[in-house]
Formats: C-alpha cells, structure tokens, sequence
C-alpha cells in the first residue's frame, strides 16, 4: 500500500501510518489490463454519445521560473520540461505519459511556456481522456534532489481554480467502457455495441461520429435502418430490468441487483477495497469496490469467486486459517470472529476487558475491524488455527522464597445470600451464615479455581464481620481478586475483598523444565523432573515442577528417593 501510493497516488498522498502499509501487497496490472489479479483485458472506455452539454477538462499552467520542471501525472512523470519549451514542445513531452491521452495546449500569449512576468498561462485541454481528471503535479527537483528551476515557481489550477483571469474546468462527460452502449468482453478487451432498437450504436472518434477508438460512442445513424436513436437498448427496453429515461438520452436506470447499460448484467455485491489507492493521506479502504477488489464478478449470476484467503458474498472477509483437514476453520477448536468481535470477547484473567476496536467507523486506522478475522480458540486450544493443545502450567520447583496468593474476603450481614466469583466463574447463591466447609466446597466446584484453603474468624461467611482468608493452592502467579456478589445481603456493614499476599509463584509452561507436545497437550518433563502436586512434591498436575531426589547405591547406581 506504501509502494502504491507513492508511484501512483494522482494527489501525492502517502499512505505510511498505517498498519497495512507495508504488509498489504497487491497488483499494479499493466496498461489495457485490469481486475485484482490482472486477468482482465480492459475495454476501450469513452464518452456515451446521447448526453450533451458535456465540456472536457481544462488544466491550466503558470511559470515564471528559469530552467526546467517536471509534470506527473496518474504516478507517470514526464521528461524535463524547458521553460522556453513551446505549446507543441509540451504537448509532444506531456503525450509522451501516455495516460494523459490526446492533448490540445495553448499559450495566452507569446511562444515561450515560462514568462517572469507571469503573463502566459498554458490551457491543457484532454481531448481523448474524458470526465474529471487528477491534476498535473509540479516537481521542481532534479534526479540529484537539486532544484532544477531558479527565480520563480510553477502553479497548476483545475477543477474550477483559476489563474488570473483564466479559469480552469472540470471535465463533466462520462468515460465508460463501451461508452456504456455496449457490452464489454473481458478476455479479448473488445466491445460488442448495442444492435437494438436500430439503428444500433458502433465505435467513435469520441465525438459522436464514426471513428476507431473502440469504444461505442457513436448512434450508428448510417446503417441501412438509417435513422435517429429512438429508444433504451434491449430486446426489451432496459431488458425488462430498469426503467429507460426516454428522449433524448434514452439511458437505463436499472433495478436493484442489475447492471450495464441496457440492465442486462447482474451486479456484484461491493465491499471496501482491500488494495487501492489512498483517498487522502494515510485513510484508504473507504470506496466501495465490485468483490471488494478480492475476487472477479460472474455478471450472469452476479455472483464473486473470491481469492484465497478472502471469503464473504462481496469477498470483504479475510477468512479465518483452517485446520490439518483443510475443511474446518480454526480446527473445529474455536470461534471465527471479526477483530471487532475479538476485541468484545477479550477477557482478562476470565472477566470482560471492555475493549473496542473500530467503534468509530471515521478513524482510518481500524478499518479492517469488520473485516479481518482471527480465531477465539476455545479452552484448551491454541494457536492461529487452534491446533495446538494447551500443556500444563506450575511452579519452577528451583526458584524458593515465593508464596502462595492470600485473600480476604469480609462481610457482615443479618440475612440474604451472596455469591464469590474467580475469573469469570461464579458460585451458586450462598446464605449469609454459610459454613466454612459449604463455601469452600462451592469455591472448589468452580472451574477457574483448582485449590484452595479457607479460613474463617468467625462461625459463619458474613456473620459478624467474618474474614474467610483463601490461600491458593494450585492457581499461581499474580491473581485477580475474588469477586463478592453481596447485592442481595442486609449488610449491617460494607464488605471488602483485599490481597493480603500476592501471588508471587512462576505460573509457566511445564513448569520452566519441559516442552510441550501440543499434538498432545502433554508436557514431556527434561531429565529429573516429573509431574508436582503445585507444592515441590509429586502430584498430577502435569506440570514439571517436581524435582526428582535421587541418592547413589552401592551399585553406584542412581536411586530414586
């Protein structure tokens, strides 16, 4: 996208803060050629020869400087343009783009283009080219980034600005393939011109009259019919698919879901162009595209067959990786979610974090939020696709000095029931005189909390003023707190939840002494090390956080303790 814009942009915006920038590529396909893969051969376009009042564009150029500039224009730069250089100099150097088409220029006055006194202003008229056009950009550096003029400057006006007392025009008529008067095919880049009703329509000169462009520009008022144009094209008037606007432009306008100039054709859904020039700087993948720019448009179905990896009915989804099967997204392991989606279902040690991301459909830099898609993998699973399995985690058995976290939860209530939740999991309501054995019990049962012990100061949970201290046993690391549910107690005082010690235990992969098998989600423990109980002994956790004890036998053998 970065490449792009800077050889291409006709307004010279760039396109660098983006993430995309560099990690979005895609063609540039070659004159006469088109489509996101550059398989399409492009027809001629032109100018649809029944609307009129129609005028071409009109840029206009000032120079007062000595020496030379250069133009581009649509990303093609011109040759050295002279300041003496005459209007047949320039019109030779600016065809010479070939994307700028037939030109026509004038001088205002005299025979030399750069005038100090500012008194000539150059007229460049496209005359082949239609509709509005990009204007020419100035560049007065030479290949050595030198200023390659002196004592002045170079202006271009367009789109209705003015120099002077010259104004410049905006091009107004159309510059359609086929001139929108005929159908286009796309493997040979030919058209074939509307036969019906005759007379029919036949290549121009792109003035109305009959010439070699290609295009379908001219009513052909010659044939043996003879005759003016007299209705819509089609068998049928717009083909039974549009409504025609009758004399004297008999143009279609066609029905939802249909397309071309005689309504003909179905019309492919659009989405936002995964590869396109900027709009303005660093905002792009705003304008809608036929198959999003990802995919090619069957016109008898109306239907998009979308490149891989692209996915969706306009081709706007970057679909989600698939499994070893090639058939399941995410494996069958996981959810296929927008980035938006993601952003909602991102949990932070099990509870909602509240993110967005592309809430403001005006900020450039999400515009992928509705349209890339990742995998939410489901418990157990990893992976882009899901694949992996997840291995035990515990404690690295040779770090010491480190502690179990400790929490306190306080409350005092003359009635009602509470509920305690870990990372997202809650327990069944809870009468406020609940005993210690019936809480922990309800703790133990929670999915996200693996062991626990509990301490009650008093008799029952929220009797008093009760502090029931919960040490964790099989959770390390740092900890999220508890949450107390106390919105339907009769609470005689405010409840707390506070940390009395952090969690301060390696919560890690096989425990730091082994490597996990993800085919399996089985860690495979490296030498003297096996599954623990979360505490230094062994256990079946999974982890590799025992360190075997081993003393010499009279064999000089190792023996395992």
């Amino acid at each position: 996208m970065e490449a792009l814009a800077a050889a291409m942009s006709p307004f010279a915006f760039t396109y660098t803060g983006v993430w995309d920038a560099t990690s979005i590529h895609g063609c540039v396909c070659d004159a006469g050629t088109g489509g996101p893969d550059c398989s399409l051969q492009l027809c001629p376009p032109g100018d649809d020869p029944m609307t009129t009042g129609q005028v071409n564009e009109k840029q206009l150029l000032r120079c007062t400087g000595v020496g030379s500039f250069q133009l581009k224009f649509n990303g093609q730069l011109s040759a050295p343009i002279s300041s003496s250089a005459t209007a047949p100099q320039l019109t030779n150097v600016l065809q010479g783009l070939g994307g700028a088409g037939k030109l026509t220029i004038t001088y205002s006055q005299g025979t030399q283009l750069c005038v100090s006194a500012g008194s000539n202003v150059a007229t460049i008229e496209f005359t082949s080219r239609f509709g509005p056009q990009p204007p020419f950009l100035v560049q007065t550096v030479n290949a050595q980034k030198l200023p390659s003029m002196t004592g002045g400057n170079v202006i271009v006006a367009h789109g209705g600005a003015a120099i002077g007392g010259f104004v410049s025009v905006r091009g107004s008529k159309e510059y359609q393939a086929c001139s929108n008067r005929g159908v286009c095919d796309t493997s040979q880049g030919t058209c074939s011109c509307y036969l019906y009703p005759m007379p029919g329509y036949r290549s121009s000169d792109g003035y109305g009259n009959v010439g070699l462009r290609g295009d379908c520009g001219a009513p052909d008022n010659t044939n043996f019919y003879g005759g003016p144009i007299s209705g819509c094209p089609g068998y049928l008037p717009c083909s039974g698919h549009g409504m025609c606007s009758g004399s004297p432009a008999f143009a279609c306008k066609c029905s939802p879901g249909w397309t071309s100039g005689d309504c003909s054709q179905r019309a492919c859904p659009t989405g936002a162009s995964w590869f396109a020039l900027p709009t303005s700087t660093n905002v792009a993948h705003k304008t809608p595209e036929t198959c999003s720019n990802t995919g090619l448009c069957d016109p008898t179905t109306g239907t998009c067959t979308c490149f891989p990896p692209f996915t969706g009915a306009a081709c706007e989804l970057l679909d989600c990786p698939y499994g070893p099967d090639s058939a399941t997204p995410c494996s069958g392991h996981g959810s296929c979610l927008t980035l938006a989606e993601l952003a909602a279902a991102t949990t932070m040690q099990g509870l909602p974090a509240g993110f967005t991301y592309g809430a403001n459909p005006n900020n450039p830099a999400t515009w992928d939020a509705t349209m890339i898609q990742g995998c939410k993998c489901d418990d157990g699973f990893t992976g882009h696709d899901c694949n992996q399995r997840v291995c035990p985690t515990g404690d690295d058995p040779d770090t010491t000095g480190q502690n179990n976290a400790v929490q306190q939860v306080t409350c005092a209530a003359s009635s009602g029931v509470f509920q305690l939740g870990f990372r997202g999991a809650y327990t069944d309501p809870l009468p406020f005189n609940a005993p210690m054995l019936d809480v922990q019990a309800a703790l133990l049962g929670l999915s996200t909390l693996h062991g626990l012990s509990l301490q009650y100061s008093h008799t029952g949970a929220c009797v008093g003023g009760n502090s029931m201290t919960l040490t964790f046993t099989q959770d390390f690391g740092a900890l999220p707190t508890v949450q107390l549910l106390d919105a339907s107690l009769i609470l005689t005082s405010p409840s707390s939840v506070t940390t009395l010690v952090p969690g301060s235990k390696e919560d890690a992969e096989c425990a730091n002494h082994g490597h996990c098998d993800t085919t399996q989600g089985v860690c495979v423990c490296a030498r003297d090390y096996a599954s623990s109980d979360g505490n230094g002994g062994p256990g079946n956790r999974g982890d590799c956080g025992y360190r075997r004890q081993f003393f010499m036998g009279e064999d000089n053998a190792d023996v395992e303790a």
